[in-house]
């Protein structure tokens, strides 16, 4: 049967609506789901559900019950798969919102223009006006579409800093060049290091960034709880989740709260305390989100070198000191959006202080003159929000930084910050720094993959998927990757093919990353055991350490001690 053209006209018009009828209705019902889902989220931490708070109470009264540790370790995994996996449908249901929003618009829009094409009545006079309750029907039913609109950008656009984690591969934008980078005669203000880096312990992960400790006799027997092999015991007043560094016979570690930060300076073989250096938070500084329990205020490890050190606060504080603590310069480098707080520890390299800035409002690698703070170079980057460090080497025969964020494993030379190549391969929180050795970089971490890349070029060698870190970070000396889970599980990989040598699990899971000692590896778990294994092909335990109080830093290793941050006091470990 023949259709003529306003007959199908009115077909499409009825056809529209219901389409868009149908699109209201769904993103009304998913934006719902979703908005509950997300409230959840931000009232409920998964991580202090009621039965792992039994089983902590249970653990306090019998500390030595293996199972009941077990059963934490497997219920802690579990909700945080389960907290990472709604944070992702949190942020589907709000592209779907937003999808069926724009259909609803689309299709009452595309309705309106064929109604227009339709004729006059069949005696020349135009179509009735719409009675007003259909007209009232209309106005709601488009101010319900609009409404859901806003919603979907606001769920969509407002809660992505909540949600970064997610990330769809086609939304990443292309990478930028470097921005403003100064000639390569442009040189920092400040002098060489008075005193050889690889002699000393100066920023978070040691020399380089690379958990390689300087030659030396390490301690490998002491016990907290009785003092064994303790050579000296001090408590910094405000907390702190950073690492120890150690530089010209000196320990430098900081602390803060929500009022302000200070920086310790203890006598590196006998810990007295040498100065307390109170540093004052910037407006900008004191606005900071931060989560206390699993953060804090002073998450990122201080920087040091022969005349300066200088450090980062959750506010995006930073400040520079002289090895007496006199406080010689800070700037804010802006507010901190990410999750969690700010936790990224910078390194130092001939005189520069590097930053990695992997935050929400303006992410960025920059580098400041130590000894004036002033800037001499900054790259612009286009990524999601990260905790991991940056990392010194080489590639193209020249000093190069090394970065692991989301989606980016990235090079960056280290004289003017311009990028030297990219590899598109991350996703989710990357806790993780990279590492880099024998002309080659590692990074990995538990929401996305390790893998191998060509420092000079940025070729990808291989990939592994087991066991990933999500906070330690790798150790590669000899040939072999080493690498510990916050599950437990401590890998060691080939590092030229990416297959695994040996496998092992432990009771506790890891934060702090592991460390190579001459042919040992050094594992403090977050129970504060220590775990020395041989850094060998095949798996050889040597003995445990218990340090007494648990422990999420990296230990700092020089002149044949082993400094430790526990989760209350800082402790000297040697003969």
């Amino acid at each position: 049967m023949k259709i003529d053209k306003p007959e199908l006209i009115l077909s499409l018009t009825r056809s529209l609506f219901g389409i868009g009828v149908t699109a209201v209705i769904f993103s009304a019902l998913v934006g719902l789901l979703s908005a509950a889902a997300f409230f959840q989220l931000k009232l409920r931490d998964p991580l202090a559900s009621p039965a792992l708070v039994v089983l902590y109470e249970r653990l306090r009264e019998n500390p030595e019950d293996r199972a009941i540790k077990d059963e934490i370790r497997d219920l802690d995994l579990l909700a945080r798969r389960a907290y990472f996996a709604s944070r992702g449908q949190v942020t589907s249901g709000g592209i779907l919102v937003f999808a069926g929003t724009a259909v609803f618009v689309l299709s009452f829009a595309a309705r309106e223009a064929l109604r227009r094409k339709l004729p006059a009545s069949p005696r020349g006079k135009p179509q009735p006006a719409l009675p007003a309750v259909r007209l009232r029907a209309r106005v709601l039913v488009a101010a319900g579409g609009i409404a859901l609109l806003a919603g979907a950008f606001l769920l969509v656009f407002a809660v992505a800093p909540f949600m970064d984690s997610f990330r769809m591969a086609a939304a990443v934008p292309e990478k930028p060049a470097a921005n403003g980078a100064p000639p390569e005669s442009a040189s920092p203000a400040s002098a060489a290091p008075a005193a050889p880096v690889e002699a000393a312990w100066p920023n978070y992960r040691g020399p380089g960034g690379r958990l390689i400790a300087p030659p030396g006799e390490y301690p490998t027997a002491w016990n907290g709880a009785t003092g064994e092999g303790i050579v000296w015991q001090a408590k910094p007043r405000l907390p702190g989740n950073n690492s120890p560094v150690v530089f010209g016979g000196r320990v430098f570690v900081s602390g803060a709260d929500k009022t302000g930060a200070e920086i310790y300076g203890y006598d590196a073989a006998e810990g007295k305390l040498l100065f307390t250096a109170r540093v004052a938070f910037s407006p900008a500084g004191r606005a900071a989100k931060v989560d206390e329990k699993y953060v804090g205020y002073a998450a990122p490890t201080l920087a040091a070198d022969g005349r300066y050190v200088a450090g980062i606060f959750a506010g995006g504080d930073v400040v520079c000191l002289d090895h007496d603590g006199k406080i010689l310069w800070q700037k804010n480098l802006g507010t901190p959006l990410l999750n969690y707080g700010y936790a990224s520890s910078p390194i130092v390299w001939n005189g520069l202080l590097i930053v990695q800035l992997d935050w929400e409002s303006s992410p960025r690698l920059l580098a400041l003159d130590l000894a004036s703070g002033e800037p001499r170079w900054e790259t612009k980057q286009d990524v999601f929000s990260s905790w991991a460090s940056p990392v010194v080497g080489e590639s193209r025969g020249k000093p190069a930084v090394f970065v692991s964020t989301n989606p980016y494993v990235a090079a960056y030379d280290a004289a003017t910050g311009a990028e030297l190549w990219s590899a598109d391969v991350m996703t989710g929180e990357i806790g993780s720094s990279p590492a880099f050795a024998d002309g080659v970089v590692f990074a990995g971490n538990e929401t996305a993959v390790l893998a191998a890349f060509t420092a000079d070029d940025g070729k990808q060698l291989w990939e592994y998927y087991e066991d990933l870190p999500s906070v330690a970070s790798p150790a590669v000396k000899d040939g072999l990757l080493f690498m510990a889970s916050a599950a437990g599980a401590v890998t060691c990989v080939d590092a030229a093919t990416g297959k695994a040598v040996w496998r092992e699990e432990f009771t506790d899971g890891f934060y702090s990353s592991p460390v190579i000692a001459g042919d040992k590896l050094y594992l403090t778990d977050r129970e504060g055991v220590t775990h020395i294994l041989g850094a060998a092909r095949a798996y050889a335990p040597v003995t445990a350490c218990s340090l007494g109080e648990p422990v999420d830093a990296t230990p700092a290793f020089a002149d044949n001690r082993i400094y430790i941050r526990g989760k209350t006091n800082l402790y000297c470990v040697g003969k």
